[in-house]
């Protein structure tokens, strides 16, 4: 990433030191910085499209979502808040207007993206691994120690989520040897699901980066009061153009929905990537994270099966669904979008999502008498029912409002649960071309 790069060079030549070869990068420290500087005080400016929107009780935000293009892996947004965070401080003086106006909304941005149990990992890469709850605390204490003294209210809500994501790492990563690179590693038998570039040695050091970054900020504002946790509250959150997410909270469950998987990768998968409950004990989670695997054959859905052929490898009969746009009001997240084949449009469906008291709740309108769908419910291997009407997994219970077709299909893996199965139901339409799929614990 050039953010990354840029802050490197900056932190190196703002240290004195240089290069001893003049024919080398930093045999020019001067120009090297420059050059930096350009990429955090001008490009920067340019990528952001300040297209997040979020509510609170008595609060509007609105903000800027920077990932890794084009997939935009939520948890590289916590990594790119954190960098673009720690360059404008190099910069001190130098740094823009652009580029502090970009490192506010990105830091509002990741304040309303965490989960109320700390997760910041539920889209694409990076999934359940340490660095990513390390570097979301680094990046919103250093945002509360900017904006302590003229918003302690912003200050507040900064800390809240950077104190849930540190007790994240603490109870997921922690362990007798030192932080694990996702949970349970230590018992693991298999990398299976996990990214193939991902390590403990660099991806740990990221994460106790992110603690120091967070231990020093904290100790400029030792007085600051932390606030209310956005996600644990009433909330709505809509980023339709850069990250495609939706997000609805209302104290008791918390939802995210993405409206479009951009890359053949499960985890970016469309529809609802993660559900959780507050129970007594804690925040918990409704859906398995998603696998590793590629996306096609794979997808949670609903898949339509194009003229009801068998789902086989290579056959590619079973269409993806997706949406434009993603449209977020109160307790409910709407897809106006459908299915495609190559560049034409199938079936255009809507697709709604709403918290219900137990977990949420799926309508489908627009579909044809007759089509046949498919949809995939995650659960760790040998857990969860198969009946009539419903898939029971380890988490929540999926009810069908019509009888379906099920199986168990085995061989999945994420980061956060080595072994998982896919628990499968296929079914029709009516002749109203509607559906319902409640999820509930």
């Amino acid at each position: 990433m050039k953010l990354v790069d840029a802050l490197a060079v900056l932190s190196i030549t703002g240290a004195g030191i240089r290069a001893a070869d003049p024919a080398m990068r930093l045999g020019k420290p001067a120009l090297a910085r420059a050059h930096a500087a350009r990429i955090v005080n001008k490009r920067i400016g340019k990528v952001v499209d300040h297209g997040l929107r979020a509510r609170l009780p008595g609060v509007r935000v609105r903000g800027s979502y920077l990932s890794d293009p084009t997939a935009n892996p939520v948890a590289y947004h916590g990594l790119s808040a954190f960098m673009l965070s720690e360059a404008v401080r190099e910069l001190g003086p130098s740094a823009s207007p652009a580029a502090r106006r970009a490192s506010r909304e990105t830091m509002d941005a990741l304040a309303v993206l965490v989960a109320p149990d700390g997760d910041l990992s539920y889209l694409g890469r990076g999934q359940d691994q340490a660095w990513v709850p390390g570097l979301v605390a680094g990046a919103l204490a250093s945002g509360a120690r900017d904006a302590a003294a003229t918003h302690p209210a912003r200050a507040g809500r900064y800390l809240a989520a950077a104190r849930r994501a540190v007790e994240r790492l603490a109870t997921l990563h922690a362990g007798p040897q030192g932080l694990q690179l996702v949970p349970g590693a230590a018992v693991r038998t298999t990398a299976a699901g996990i990214d193939h570039y991902a390590h403990t040695v660099a991806y740990n050091g990221l994460a106790l980066f992110g603690l120091t970054v967070a231990l020093d900020a904290l100790a400029a504002i030792p007085t600051a009061e932390i606030g209310a946790l956005a996600s644990e509250h009433r909330l709505v959150v809509r980023d339709s153009a850069a990250s495609g997410l939706g997000i609805v909270a209302d104290g008791a469950g918390w939802l995210a929905v993405h409206r479009q998987a951009d890359t053949d990768d499960l985890r970016f998968d469309f529809g609802a990537l993660a559900l959780k409950r507050r129970t007594p004990q804690g925040w918990i989670d409704l859906l398995a994270p998603r696998p590793h695997v590629p996306l096609a054959y794979n997808t949670g859905g609903p898949g339509l099966l194009r003229r009801g052929q068998p789902l086989l490898p290579g056959d590619e009969k079973l269409l993806v669904p997706g949406g434009e746009k993603i449209r977020v009001r109160r307790r409910t997240l709407t897809v106006h979008g459908g299915y495609r084949e190559g560049d034409r449009w199938i079936r255009r469906v809507r697709f709604r999502w709403r918290l219900t008291r137990t977990g949420a709740r799926l309508s489908v309108r627009g579909a044809r008498r007759g089509d046949r769908f498919r949809m995939l419910a995650y659960t760790p291997t040998g857990t969860g029912k198969l009946k009539r009407h419903a898939l029971v997994t380890a988490g929540a219970r999926w009810h069908f409002d019509r009888p379906i077709e099920s199986a168990r299909l085995p061989g999945y893996h994420s980061a956060a649960i080595e072994n998982l199965d896919a628990l499968e139901a296929r079914f029709t339409a009516p002749w109203s071309g509607r559906f319902v799929v409640t999820i509930g614990a």
